[in-house]
């Protein structure tokens, strides 16, 4: 082998090895960052409850909360963004029960993408976004941390709240509702739901994240957003919307006095984000 090619042999072999070891590093810091993140979301929620419950000395009966989440990217593009709320019932004694409403595509897990908009006047006239509902599921608060932390984005937290046994049974069976029509498609999936939202259940109805969440007990969320025109109404401001419409519509569930300047940001470790904006670039150089 000549000089020439032995060098340019060892700088390819040197360039495959700093990949490899960019990507292990990589895949290895997105396991740890989501671990560290439902590690961290489950210790916020502990510490809160046990605080609330300390404030007030009725132990001996059963207590209710509520953790309203969002994730958006920086330029909060409907397609990256999405709410989700966990609920728990702490008994007087035993074990809490803790259950989510995270409203996907079925498919998520593996395809990981949101169809919002198919054209840009879509936005304004929902009759002319033409793309379809698809089935749903309702994934758990430990596998919408990863598919949050996988995107590298931010969690945001709101609460735990305490709130009254009805709103929780309001909630518990929206969620059984979610995972039982799910299964037949009656209830389907559709991030811009502008038309389908009200119609009857197994009759097209097809709903986003945060009115899965918010259109509860037979309500219905006015519209958000921009101009009440739904324009930018995802994210952190969907979620602050529907915590809004449940807060309107049980004013006498929610013992937690409101403050939307109460919220908790997780977000990916500084060192993580860097290493993983120079692995990108090192991949555009060696290409």
């Amino acid at each position: 082998m000549e000089l020439g090619q032995k060098y340019l042999y060892n700088s390819k072999m040197r360039t495959g090895k700093l990949k490899l070891a960019l990507f292990l590093f990589c895949a290895f810091s997105h396991i740890a960052f989501a671990e560290d993140s439902i590690q961290k979301v489950h210790n916020i929620i502990n510490q809160k409850i046990k605080a609330s419950r300390n404030q007030n000395s009725e132990q001996k009966k059963d207590r209710y909360y509520l953790v309203s989440f969002a994730t958006q990217n920086f330029f909060n593009k409907p397609e990256n963004s999405h709410t989700w709320a966990t609920f728990i019932r702490v008994p007087a004694s035993g074990k809490a029960e803790v259950e989510n409403i995270s409203w996907l595509p079925a498919d998520f897990a593996e395809n990981r993408k949101i169809d919002v908009f198919n054209n840009p006047i879509g936005m304004a006239f929902a009759k002319v976004n033409s793309v379809q509902s698809e089935m749903g599921k309702n994934f758990s608060l430990e596998d919408t941390i990863k598919f949050v932390t996988d995107a590298e984005q931010t969690i945001k937290m709101k609460g735990p709240e305490e709130i009254g046994e009805d709103l929780f049974k309001k909630l518990h069976d929206q969620k059984k509702l979610l995972e039982s029509e799910s299964k037949s498609g009656g209830i389907r999936y559709k991030a811009d739901d502008r038309l389908t939202r009200d119609l009857n259940v197994g009759e097209g109805q097809a709903i986003n994240c945060f009115h899965a969440f918010g259109n509860i007990g037979g309500t219905k969320m006015a519209p958000g957003g921009f101009l009440k025109t739904e324009y930018n109404s995802w994210g952190l401001s969907g979620t602050l919307e529907a915590l809004e419409h449940l807060r309107s519509q049980w004013p006498d569930q929610f013992f937690t006095p409101n403050n939307n300047k109460d919220i908790i940001e997780i977000k990916p470790p500084s060192h993580y984000r860097k290493v993983l904006n120079e692995s990108k670039i090192r991949h555009v150089q060696h290409k």
